[in-house]
Formats: C-alpha cells, sequence, structure tokens
C-alpha cells in the first residue's frame, strides 16, 4: 500500500514538474531591471520590465557563440558543440546539421544558396543552404579564422594562429570552388606579439580593409592583394569586432595597452578615411571595444565591456550611452551593484537591441529609453533580428527566437 501510495505521488511530480518545464518555455517573464542613461545633461536611471515573449528555443550540446543569420526562413549558426545548424524560423524544428571537426566559433555567411563558415580545426567550409551537404573545404593551417565575408565571389577569411610567433594571413579563396586566389602576410609584428588577424574583414569599393594584433589595420585591392595602405596606431591591439565601412569612413574599435600591468588596458573607437588611412577621430571609451559597430541616420552604436554607446559620426561626440546594472542584496543587507558584460548590438527600426548577461533588452535608439527586457537561462553573446523577432545564442547552449507583444 505504502509502495503503491509513493509511485503515485512520484508520478505526479514528475507530470507537475514535465508541466511547469513546458510552461517555462512558452510563457513571458516578468520582472524588472535597471539601466543608467547618460547624455550630455547628466546620468539619469530608468526601470525597464520583463515584456516580450519566448516563441521558441532550440537545444545544442554545448555553448551558441556564433551571430544567428536568417535566410529565406532558415535560422543558421553554430555551437560549441562542432555542428552548424540550420532551423526553421517559425517554429524552431530541425532542418538539418553538419558536424566539423571542431568547435564551430565563427558566424555563418549566406550567399546564393551557399552557407560559408569556419571552424576551429582551421577549416573554412562551403554548404548547401538547403541540404547542408557540403561543398567545399580549404584548410588554412591556423586553429582560428575570422567570420567570413564574401564579395563579388571572393571570401575574406583571416586567421588566427594558437602558437605565439606562428604566421598568419588574409586569404582570399573563390566562393564556387574553394581554390586560393591570393593571401596576404601582414609582416609587422609588436614584440612578444604575433600578428594575427583578429577582425573580421569589410570589404568597399574594391578595398578589403583589417585589423590584426601587431597594432597595424591595413587596406588591400581585393583583386591582387596588393597594399593600398596601412595605419600604424601606437600600442594598439585590434580585438575580435570587425570594422563598418559607411560613406568612405571606417568605424572599429580596438584595444590600447595603458598600463604597467599585462591587463592595465582601455578601449578607443576610432574613425578612419578610407581613402587615405588618416584617422577622422578617435573616442577613448574606457573599456575594450569588441563587438562590431552599426552606422545608421549618423549615428554609430557599438558596445564595449558593460557599456552601449551611441555617437555622432561627424565628430566623435557623444549622444547617449547606457550601462545596465544588476543589483544584489550582500550579507550585509547593504545593496551590492554588478555591471555585466555587453553583447554585440543591432539597430532596427528606431530600436537598439543587445543582450547584457542573461538578459536581452530593447532600448530606444535617439534616447536609449529602455523599451522591454527578456530573461534567458544564460548569458548572450551574439543575435540579429528579423521580421520583428530577436535570435540569439545563450551559454546555457540554446538558440532562442522571443518577440515582442504590445
Amino acid at each position: 500500500m505504502k509502495k503503491s501510495v509513493m509511485r503515485s505521488l512520484f508520478s505526479l511530480f514528475f507530470i507537475l514538474l514535465a508541466i511547469l518545464s513546458f510552461y517555462s518555455c512558452v510563457s513571458t517573464k516578468i520582472g524588472k531591471g535597471e539601466i543608467n542613461i547618460e547624455n550630455d545633461q547628466g546620468i539619469r536611471t530608468q526601470s525597464i520590465v520583463n515584456t516580450a515573449q519566448l516563441i521558441w528555443k532550440f537545444k545544442t550540446g554545448d555553448d551558441v557563440g556564433t551571430t544567428p543569420v536568417v535566410m529565406n526562413g532558415i535560422v543558421y549558426f553554430g555551437s560549441d558543440d562542432g555542428y552548424l545548424y540550420a532551423v526553421d524560423a517559425l517554429n524552431g524544428k530541425s532542418k538539418w546539421y553538419l558536424q566539423t571537426g571542431s568547435v564551430v566559433r565563427t558566424s555563418p555567411t549566406v550567399v546564393e544558396g551557399i552557407v560559408y563558415f569556419g571552424s576551429d580545426d582551421g577549416h573554412l567550409h562551403a554548404v548547401d543552404a538547403l541540404s547542408g551537404k557540403l561543398r567545399w573545404s580549404f584548410q588554412t593551417g591556423s586553429k582560428f579564422i575570422t567570420n567570413p565575408i564574401v564579395d563579388n565571389k571572393t571570401v575574406y577569411i583571416g586567421t588566427v594562429a594558437s602558437v605565439v610567433f606562428t604566421q598568419d594571413y588574409l586569404y582570399a579563396i573563390d566562393s564556387i570552388s574553394g581554390k586560393l586566389k591570393w593571401k596576404f602576410e601582414p609582416k609587422f609584428r609588436m614584440k612578444g606579439e604575433g600578428t594575427g588577424i583578429t577582425t573580421t574583414p569589410a570589404v568597399a569599393d574594391g578595398i578589403v580593409y583589417f585589423g590584426c594584433n601587431n597594432s597595424y589595420f591595413f587596406a588591400l585591392d581585393t583583386l591582387s592583394g596588393r597594399l593600398i595602405w596601412r595605419l600604424k596606431t601606437k600600442d594598439i591591439n585590434y580585438r575580435n569586432s570587425f570594422p563598418t565601412v559607411v560613406n568612405g569612413i571606417i568605424y572599429g574599435g580596438y584595444e590600447v595597452y595603458g598600463g604597467p600591468g599585462p591587463y592595465d588596458y582601455y578601449g578607443n573607437f576610432y574613425a578612419i578615411d578610407a581613402l587615405s588611412g588618416n584617422a577622422k577621430w578617435s573616442l577613448n571609451t574606457g573599456g575594450v571595444v569588441e563587438t562590431s559597430p552599426v552606422v545608421v541616420d549618423g549615428v554609430v552604436y557599438f558596445s564595449n565591456g558593460n557599456r552601449i554607446w551611441a555617437v555622432n559620426t561627424d565628430n566623435g561626440n557623444l549622444i547617449w550611452h547606457l550601462f545596465p546594472y544588476q543589483r544584489f542584496k550582500h550579507w550585509s543587507r547593504s545593496w551590492t551593484y554588478v555591471y555585466p558584460y555587453v553583447s554585440s548590438l543591432r539597430v532596427l527600426n528606431g530600436v537598439v537591441y543587445f543582450g547584457c548577461s542573461n538578459y536581452l533588452y530593447a532600448v530606444d535608439s535617439l534616447s536609449g529609453d529602455g523599451k522591454w527586457r527578456f530573461q534567458s537561462e544564460g548569458g548572450i553573446i551574439s543575435l540579429t533580428v528579423d521580421g520583428g523577432i530577436v535570435y540569439f545564442g545563450s551559454t546555457d547552449g540554446c538558440l532562442y527566437a522571443v518577440k515582442y507583444f504590445q
């Protein structure tokens, strides 16, 4: 009798657990957070409420750190479990997946029915977007590669070797055949550094731009790989973002070592003339700029460390910047303030979307005022917005699809 009762109680427990787990995946999470917004009138604090809803989430075997790409109703993304995934953008159901030889850190690029992406075994892969069938792979010889950029039937990637003083290259590869067109070797080194290409290349008007961790920024001819100009800025280490080229100006953020210690650094954000390589203006942000800038209507948006910036493209003047924070009750009953790391961002229809810790935020692009936020189960690394839905990867191994309902 007792055993029968215990079995019934256990069965009821697991049924309730399943129901709660289901509703946790589809219900709106309600709760308040705060952001500090600063402009020329000073700093103000604003509360922000969870009013977004989870549409679906797709589970992988490890962290999802790549920026998802949505094309023709399919979301493409990579995971640290070594797979590239294609899932239905509306319901999150799997279309296909492809196993590689290592972690997939690079964000995919989809052009003319082909998905291009890299893995930590040093290979660039080209895959049929509908079937997931491998078209070709190109081996670089280095462990890490940048996100691929495709322009005029050429794929551009940079490499970052796992061994110091091992030479790296910027590669130009035929997008159809996977054969090498040319490669460029950055020969200028900082003492004790390799020449890893740590920024994803940008292409505009027949020129490919990229930065290295040897303090140089380069501009090359896309057809031949010939050096057009290089910019040397003292003690700069170009980080894991990629430059954005708009109206002849290159926008990008970099790491500057500013103290005697190995971790004494701060971040400068630059606007550089694309033809001459001369700096137009720079802004000291006080933190390492690793995400890629977005330029909309004369404003450049970017994040560094734990802040989001909105800056005038003409002169570098601050319009606003904000820093989300979380408050925790310390054991002494005093408030402890934590400023988590901010992810990459997107700007669309007057809204800036970004992740901070395990929260997805939406703020007004003109003022920085908060609109809504959504809490995920893991840290948010990178995101994209398509069709009114925000897709983002998380350290809990899931890809999320979130929609805001007014």
